[in-house]
């Protein structure tokens, strides 16, 4: 191919993509209406960061997802009208804060949760998975491939004390759902809790149990403990 015509092609795509970025800067320079507004932490109480250090022997070479994130979930936890936060974190801790009201939230993970194991977490759902009108948190965690030894945990809304803070117990394993593997998130769809899950090189949603969810209209009966319950059906 001609040298020169290669060198007037490559000047043209780089006036057309300068010309582009000018009139992308100078549409968001005008006086269009902004529609959201960047707040400072301190204002909001909110200072979750979901940090990152990898090692020679954790990175993204040893562990492909391992820039994939963590997630976060919003819905009114303690019954109060306003949502709440759950942020999950890769290699450091899960937090929860409580919405107060005009943009402030409170952390309150410790005086919500007993004693955790910080396993490396990749999405959360808000379900309520027992039909108590109470709004349960169900984490998803690798586990089953090493260095990762989590599970899949299932913490149940036992209600809200004076101060509006929620208290949870992890009841997984009671409700058959402390699975292990390569989950990344969990969602209602259809009457059943989902996972999408690793299989190989692809990532698929895997439906593993009926949903006692209540939602408006819904007569389904709740899920209960498998001690107190026939086996949940598989999907």
């Amino acid at each position: 191919m001609n040298r020169g015509f290669v060198c007037r092609y490559r000047a043209f795509i780089c006036f057309r993509l300068l010309s582009a970025v000018f009139l992308a800067i100078s549409a968001c320079q005008s006086g269009a209406e902004q529609r959201f507004e960047l707040l400072d932490p301190q204002a909001t109480g909110i200072d979750f960061v979901n940090q990152l250090n990898p090692t020679p022997q954790l990175n993204i070479f040893t562990y492909l997802y391992y820039y994939d994130g963590g997630g976060v979930a919003a819905g009114d936890l303690n019954r109060d009208g306003l949502p709440d936060l759950y942020f999950t974190s890769n290699e450091g801790r899960n937090r929860l804060y409580i919405n107060r009201g005009n943009l402030r939230f409170e952390d309150v993970t410790d005086r919500a949760f007993e004693a955790q194991p910080d396993f490396w977490s990749t999405g959360v759902v808000l379900v309520d998975i027992n039909g108590d009108s109470l709004l349960d948190i169900y984490v998803s965690n690798v586990g089953g491939y090493p260095p990762f030894a989590g599970h899949n945990q299932l913490f149940i809304n036992q209600g809200s004390d004076r101060q509006g803070i929620p208290r949870f117990e992890e009841r997984a394993a009671a409700y058959g759902l402390d699975l292990v593997g390569l989950s990344t998130q969990g969602c209602m769809r259809s009457g059943r809790l989902r996972i999408r899950r690793s299989a190989g090189s692809t990532m698929r949603w895997q439906a593993i149990a009926s949903s006692g969810t209540r939602t408006a209209g819904s007569r389904r009966s709740p899920i209960r403990p498998a001690s107190t319950a026939p086996p949940l059906a598989k999907g």
